[in-house]
């Protein structure tokens, strides 16, 4: 069993696209990423994500990478109303 924290990292995201890592300090079935977009960022569906797990076990720094099923939509940007 790997010792807590646990930093999460989520990778692979297109262009445009940041999440900030995450501490895990305890076992879940779930992950919550916050997820940000630029007005830059790839419009579309995105599917080459993967979570980087960063822990120390007995001792040795190691890290895990696991490769996610889940989809990031990026919609187009709404058109602002003009005044």
């Amino acid at each position: 069993t790997p010792q807590f924290p646990i930093k999460a990292t989520l990778l692979g995201l297109p262009n445009g696209i940041k999440a900030e890592p995450i501490e895990i300090n305890k076992i879940d079935k779930t992950l919550t990423f916050k997820i940000s977009a630029s007005e830059s960022a790839n419009i579309g569906y995105h599917r080459n994500g993967y979570i980087r797990f960063d822990f120390t076990h007995n001792g040795h720094q190691l890290n895990q990478n696991l490769r996610c099923n889940g989809t990031i939509y990026v919609p187009k940007p709404k058109k602002k109303k003009s005044s």
